[in-house]
């Protein structure tokens, strides 16, 4: 065989999903935090549907087993770089936190400290 016949010209791709997180060239995951961000909304949304009265501590079952591990599978590796990016994932707790009826008018501070939940920026800077 020729030298030429074993050259293979490498494939560009727009983004590479590996282990269901997304790889864009840049690196910087912004598609992989809306799909995680879509993916958490509509957990959010079905908890809503579902129940027709939640209190504290149901919301914080609910939202600890079923919404907050898509927003923080893997997020060592696409932790938020980009400001945006950081609301958008912190806007899904901050709507899910507005579902108790008790909590609604208060502020977003306020409703975690009731709930007892961190923010999820400071938890991924404490799995450093």
């Amino acid at each position: 065989m020729s030298e030429e016949g074993n050259r293979r010209n490498l494939e560009v791709l727009e983004e590479e999903k590996d282990l269901g997180v997304k790889f864009d060239p840049s690196l910087t995951f912004s598609k992989h935090v809306d799909m995680v961000a879509n993916r958490a909304n509509r957990m959010v949304g079905i908890i809503r549907r579902t129940f027709d009265y939640i209190n504290k501590d149901m919301l914080k079952i609910l939202y600890k087993s079923l919404v907050r591990p898509h927003l923080e599978y893997a997020n060592c590796i696409w932790s938020p770089v980009l400001h945006r990016d950081n609301v958008r994932i912190e806007r899904v707790q901050r709507r899910a936190t507005k579902i108790v009826a008790d909590l609604k008018e208060m502020a977003y501070e306020e409703r975690l400290k009731e709930l007892d939940l961190p923010t999820l920026a400071y938890r991924r800077l404490r799995e450093i």
